[in-house]
């Protein structure tokens, strides 16, 4: 009699991997294209069991760019990443990326037992420090193909800090002045009305809580104004507050120490509603400082803003935001993705606008306090 021969143990685990990538595909494909909303929460739960007990070894999962999701899905979400890490314990970690603390976002019983495991293991990412500075920056140049001299460097770091994203475009405007030595004064210039720098500035701002902001603005005003411990220590933690080699405290960047400046003139006293600074193109809602808005997304801002109170049908959206020639070309369904594009940067519940209101068969309408 012949015998069938036992596959190897390598061929054998080979086959589970496949079963088990294929269950999870399956799974991930019943969370993007639920039949049902029911069915979300069951099926990434699974997925998550299927991964933990298929694999055999310890799993982490990385949360990034998480505040908006953390604020906006269901508590029972959390309830359930608690219960199978308490399930598994060392077997499965969660690593979470978010601008602020996750208790300053959510705090309701059901989120709090997951905010719980990050208590004592959160780091802040700070600034770069002057070598990683130097590195970035010449790391740039080498990639652009240009020549930037420790002069160069050095404006950089006193502009910029060792915030990454400033880094990057205030060596993008030194590379366009290809003059040597160059002119720091029309770079400065050019760096003052930078759409990409106030992106950045204002991503650091609104990433502060309003005691951050208020304690920053004092500071600027008054250099020996000393903020309240707590305060200071958070201003620390996130890179914003320095101490220089002469042991003063500082702001890491001159760049944005000119932005937070700037908001004790623009904002004064927390005033509600909406106001659109039509010179820096700046739009605050209850004093905060909105994401910046693309070329359409403020068309249409200060369109509205201008009929503030009064409805604007889309005949009249499109020919102002648009142009007259695009009349036949932007149906309904463009026009409405736009004004989702800006309730999520102006409205505090996208979901339940208070600001940017829809007239039905009408067209839209904006309303401030």
């Amino acid at each position: 009699p012949r015998s069938t021969p036992k596959p190897s143990s390598a061929a054998s685990d080979v086959y589970k991997r496949q079963e088990l990538m294929s269950r999870i595909a399956d799974l991930y494909h019943q969370v993007v294209d639920a039949t049902s909303p029911f069915r979300v929460p069951l099926s990434f739960n699974e997925s998550l069991i299927s991964i933990s007990e298929g694999l055999g070894q310890p799993i982490v999962f990385l949360f990034d760019e998480f505040d908006e999701p953390f604020q906006n899905l269901d508590g029972r979400v959390f309830l359930n990443l608690r219960a199978l890490r308490d399930r598994y314990q060392e077997r499965l970690s969660y690593v979470v990326a978010t601008c602020r603390r996750l208790r300053e976002m959510r705090n309701e019983p059901e989120v709090a037992e997951f905010c719980e495991l990050f208590a004592h293991h959160t780091r802040f990412l700070t600034m770069l420090n002057q070598e990683d500075i130097h590195r970035a920056v010449l790391a740039f140049a080498r990639e652009e193909g240009i020549t930037f001299t420790e002069e160069d460097v050095a404006f950089v770091s006193k502009q910029a800090g060792g915030h990454p994203g400033l880094i990057q475009v205030v060596c993008q405007v030194l590379a366009d002045e290809p003059a040597i030595p160059r002119n720091y004064r029309r770079v400065l210039q050019h760096l003052d009305g930078d759409i990409n720098v106030r992106t950045e500035c204002a991503k650091l701002w609104n990433d502060l809580t309003p005691q951050e902001q208020k304690a920053l603005i004092n500071f600027l005003s008054t250099p020996r104004t000393m903020p309240p411990r707590e305060v200071e220590h958070a201003l620390r933690e996130k890179g914003v507050l320095i101490t220089d080699q002469a042991g003063r405290r500082q702001v890491f960047g001159e760049l944005f120490a000119g932005f937070a400046r700037r908001q004790r003139l623009v904002r004064g006293p927390t005033t509600p509603g909406i106001r659109v600074d039509v010179d820096s193109g700046d739009v605050y809602v209850e004093g905060r400082l909105v994401p910046e808005l693309t070329d359409l997304e403020y068309r249409l801002m200060l369109l509205l803003y201008g009929r503030l109170g009064k409805i604007c049908d889309k005949y009249t959206i499109v020919e102002n935001v648009w142009g007259e020639e695009y009349i036949e070309e932007v149906d309904d369904a463009r026009i409405e993705k736009l004004v989702s594009r800006l309730r999520r940067k102006i409205e505090p519940d996208p979901a339940n606008p208070r600001y940017l209101i829809t007239v039905r068969g009408r067209g839209y309408r904006l309303v401030s306090d």
